[in-house]
């Protein structure tokens, strides 16, 4: 394990108090890998404080606000209820009514239609809305914010553990959030090494 792996690994039992033996350590290959060693091995309290049901109806509310009133299974994806014309302002919106972090939006290539002679480049980026689901968009969100959210002394769910993850790799690291999936390699989808 290299050195941004072994600082992540040190940061994650500093939160969580908790000695990670450098064998599991080891072995923690994915994202998924560090979020279930975690929620096995630190004390989760009862009652869980339904914080991903809270974050999926504050977005749910947000997304209502800007008219979009169709219901949103968890596994379905965001282009899927989510316009993508003025994608931008849509964001944006969406931000100030939810009041939490989005991730940011991401970029797609398209040909440049620009046909002025001054015109340099055959193509142009827009934004496009990040490849994530409803429930990868409420991680996303928990995650960006998990010092708010995550009470480490009182951990009550996994998707607390989740965010917590997602969210320090995010801090630490500096990749994007989501890319910071429960399948995410971290030496080749995160280059943590």
């Amino acid at each position: 394990m290299g050195l941004d792996g072994v600082e992540l690994i040190m940061h994650f039992e500093k939160e969580f108090k908790v000695a990670i033996p450098d064998p599991d350590a080891s072995q923690m290959g994915t994202v998924g890998d560090i979020i279930q060693w975690l929620y096995h091995h630190i004390p989760i309290h009862q009652p869980d404080k339904l914080l991903y049901n809270d974050l999926a109806n504050q977005l749910e509310t947000g997304l209502q606000k800007l008219g979009i009133t169709e219901q949103i299974a968890p596994q379905q994806k965001l282009t899927s209820f989510i316009p993508e014309e003025n994608i931008d302002e849509t964001w944006k919106l969406l931000t100030q009514y939810v009041d939490l972090k989005l991730p940011r939006l991401d970029y797609r290539e398209v040909p440049n239609t620009n046909k002025s002679r001054f015109s340099l480049f055959k193509y142009k980026f827009i934004h496009t809305l990040p490849n994530l689901t409803f429930q990868q968009l409420v991680a996303c969100v928990g995650a960006l914010e998990y010092q708010k959210f995550v009470d480490f002394n009182y951990v009550t769910s996994l998707f607390e553990v989740m965010i917590a993850v997602m969210g320090i790799i995010e801090e630490l690291i500096g990749v994007e959030v989501q890319t910071i999936q429960w399948n995410a390699t971290l030496v080749n989808d995160l280059g943590i090494d």
